[in-house]
């Protein structure tokens, strides 16, 4: 005898199969990103998992909605071979697109060291010229794609019709519809709870830093796809928070106008550099040359990958969204940038970067920053030292570099970004060898971009230019993925950069300063040794100022963190959830928040600052003076 449930036992089983390819895709994901999540224990993965269902669930009933309606509506026309024909058609072309994406981020999270986002469409386009490689490179995921794929069809349930009811009882099919359409509901916003679920949410499972494997990659693009513009928070008094932050800066500058040289190096995170690990470290050129600078040891970066760093050091703006700025509903706002600035004052203006003109938007949002002239690829205008990936191979385009700056007028103000040690990593082929290649794949590339530095610094040391420059030199974020020493693997390690000012004419005595400092840090730092007259809104402060506040913010995984010399504390947007003391409990173990409430509140008033005036501007675009 037929059950008149028999098409909700259908739906069931088929929705199951798609729950299982995802539970084997979050398996997978955790095995190879397993060295990103420091301190997981094999025995909290069931919890882990289990607890992720609840997003796997939002997921599938989501985007199954359609799916879902066909199978539970009270009608025989269920039956007939023409409409399972289309719901198995529907059901394959709704969830092999989930399936690539979580495949797909398995490769992309230690890249950027967190579930993707919807900006993955911007990343995507960009790196379209690399999507040999990417297949070169991750032939395992296509094969395991191939897998899934089979599964997926070979054990889709097949309607049967001997199982089916004999006659259907309209009113038990009417109550089955009811049913199902509320666990639906309820499924879609994952839970009874007052508010539908959110990333955030994550964080009440596990531990904040193992919070990706609770996600999937499909609920966090659709979640942050329909999420465009923010909401300003209100946590605090605006007077308060205005008081507490004092964004407006004025600086009375001065008849003396240095060129401010920023050398951006990509990836080239602190643990690196030998000069910052006693000795230890791929970068030799850059070690002599910190011996001879003003250094900060405590230097962190605000973001994670280098679109929204670009944003943070040239226009001196918060990362706080999961888009870089230049990305986001907001980016045709008012910003004031370095360049911009500077060029008040004089100044000619330049960005050099050896890539693809118009990837990551670097041209655009550069020259909104306000440097008038892009120096990429097309103007370097030689293709025999293209590196097949990203562009031009550092050393040869370090040169040119150096040949453009020299017929520049000055003072200048001018931004040269690297990016061979950006993955794959590659190294020119006579060059192969030269460098000590340690025992991850960037740290080649790490010595070969030092070497680069130094043939920029070789041949532009006895340009008249040169002793009157001051060098600004940072990494745009730190590299993510492989192992790495305890210190660099908490969530204030995972941002260490160095942050350093030279100056060749020794007027800046060489100096190591312990100050917190961070990228937000630089826009005022370079126009305040720029000699700038007059005032700007910006976050940070210039590193030589006074009664300057000692803390880094970053934003990663739905979650904002905040750091002092010692603390960190994580904030999911509504509370903390975290306060550790990273420098004696270096991987973060225990969670201070209730202990230390002093310490807690101190840097809450940073974070919630920091997060309700840089959201508030952004609605009322007033971040220009």
């Amino acid at each position: 005898m037929g059950k008149q449930y028999y098409h909700i036992q259908l739906l069931l089983l088929r929705l199951g199969l798609m729950e299982l390819i995802l539970l084997l895709a979050k398996g997978l994901f955790t095995i190879l990103n397993f060295q990103s999540f420091p301190g997981l224990e094999i025995a909290e993965l069931p919890k882990i998992f289990f607890s992720g269902m609840r997003f796997d669930v939002i997921t599938l009933v989501y985007l199954n909605s359609i799916f879902i309606l066909m199978h539970i509506l009270p009608f025989p026309f269920r039956d007939r071979k023409g409409y399972q024909k289309a719901l198995k058609i529907i059901f394959l072309v709704i969830n092999i697109p989930i399936i690539a994406i979580e495949l797909t981020d398995i490769a992309y999270f230690p890249f950027n060291n967190k579930r993707m986002t919807s900006d993955i469409a911007g990343v995507a386009t960009a790196g379209l010229h690399r999507a040999f490689f990417f297949f070169i490179d991750f032939w395992y995921l296509f094969l395991t794609f191939g897998i899934l794929i089979y599964i997926l069809v070979r054990f889709y349930k097949k309607h049967h019709a001997e199982f089916r009811p004999i006659k259907y009882r309209i009113g038990i099919q009417i109550l089955f519809f009811l049913l199902m359409g509320g666990l639906a509901f309820l499924g879609a916003r994952g839970g009874t709870q007052n508010i539908p679920a959110t990333p955030a949410m994550a964080n009440d499972f596990t531990d904040v830093k193992y919070a990706p494997l609770v996600l999937n990659s499909t609920y966090t693009v659709l979640y942050s796809s329909q999420r465009k513009s923010v909401s300003p928070p209100q946590y605090l008094p605006e007077q308060q928070v205005n008081a507490f932050l004092q964004k407006g800066k004025t600086f009375n500058g001065s008849s003396n106008h240095p060129n401010i040289m920023l050398v951006l190096l990509e990836s080239f995170a602190s643990e690196y550099i030998g000069f910052f690990n006693n000795g230890k470290g791929y970068t030799p050129f850059m070690d002599s040359l910190l011996q001879q600078s003003y250094v900060f040891t405590n230097a962190y970066a605000n973001a994670e990958r280098s679109n929204k760093s670009m944003c943070v050091i040239l226009g001196g703006l918060p990362s706080l969204t999961d888009d870089a700025f230049m990305n986001t509903i907001y980016s045709a706002n008012c910003f004031e940038g370095i360049g911009s600035l500077l060029k008040e004052n004089g100044y000619y203006t330049s960005f050099l970067h050896g890539g693809l003109n118009g990837e990551f938007k670097f041209d655009s949002f550069s020259h909104a920053a306000g440097f008038d002239h892009y120096y990429g690829k097309d103007e370097f205008n030689d293709n025999r030292y293209f590196d097949g990936n990203w562009g031009i191979y550092d050393h040869y385009f370090f040169e040119y570099a150096a040949d453009v700056i020299n017929k520049q007028p000055q003072p200048f103000c001018s931004a040269i970004f690297s990016l061979s040690s950006h993955h794959p990593f590659n190294v020119p082929a006579d060059l192969k060898s030269k460098f000590p290649d340690g025992d991850q794949q960037i740290h080649e590339s790490i010595g070969y971009t030092d070497y680069a530095v130094r043939l920029f610094f070789e041949k532009s040391k006895n340009k008249p230019w040169f002793k009157n420059t001051i060098f600004i030199f940072t990494a745009d974020h730190t590299f993510p993925y492989g192992e790495h020493p305890p210190m660099y693997n908490n969530g204030a390690g995972k941002y260490r950069v160095p942050i350093a000012i030279y100056k060749a004419d020794g007027s800046l005595a060489p100096a190591i300063d312990s100050t917190l400092v961070q990228h937000l840090d630089i826009l005022p730092t370079a126009i305040d040794l720029a000699g700038y007259n007059g005032s700007t809104n910006c976050y940070g402060s210039s590193v030589f100022a006074k009664n300057r506040l000692p803390y880094a913010i970053q934003y990663l995984n739905n979650v904002f963190q905040v750091e002092d010399r010692q603390y960190i504390l994580f904030f999911d947007g509504k509370k903390t959830i975290g306060l550790y003391n990273y420098i004696e409990d270096v991987a973060c173990n225990s969670n201070l928040m209730d202990q230390l409430p002093e310490k807690r509140k101190e840097l809450e008033q940073y974070v919630m600052s920091v997060i309700q005036d840089y959201f508030t501007s952004l609605n009322r675009n007033n971040m220009c003076n």
